[in-house]
C-alpha cells in the first residue's frame, strides 16, 4: 500500500499520527509502516497490511478522523494489492527522521 497526498507535510503527518491509536505503543494493526519525506517535502507512506479490507476499515475508523482533526480534507491513496514475498528475519533500525527534505 502506497499512500501519497498533495500537501501531506511532515508536520501534518505528525499531527495526524498523534490521533491514531497504536502509533507510539506498537499496537498499530499494520504489518509494517514507513513514512518518508520526498524531495518535494511531502510525506509518502508505505504500509503492508494483512488485506486491503483491513486497511480500508482502519482508514475509515482511524485515519479519516485523525486527518479531519489535523485539518486535512481527504487522502486518496494509491493502492497496490500484493502479497508479502520476503520479510527480513530480524528487526531493522529506523533511520533518523528529518523534518525537511534535502534539495
Amino acid at each position: 500500500m502506497i499512500i501519497e497526498a498533495d500537501d501531506l507535510t511532515p508536520d501534518l503527518y505528525d499531527q495526524m499520527a498523534e490521533n491514531v491509536p497504536g502509533t507510539h505503543d506498537g499496537s498499530h494493526p499494520a504489518v509494517a509502516h514507513v513514512a518518508a519525506v520526498k524531495p518535494n517535502g511531502n510525506v509518502i507512506v508505505v504500509d503492508v497490511w494483512e488485506s486491503p479490507e483491513a486497511f480500508h476499515a482502519f482508514a475509515q475508523e482511524q485515519i479519516g478522523p485523525a486527518a479531519e482533526q489535523a485539518g486535512f480534507d481527504r487522502i486518496e491513496p494509491r493502492i497496490h494489492d500484493a502479497g508479502v514475498a520476503h520479510r527480513l528475519p530480524h528487526e531493522t533500525r529506523a533511520a533518523p527522521r528529518t523534518a525537511t527534505a534535502s534539495p
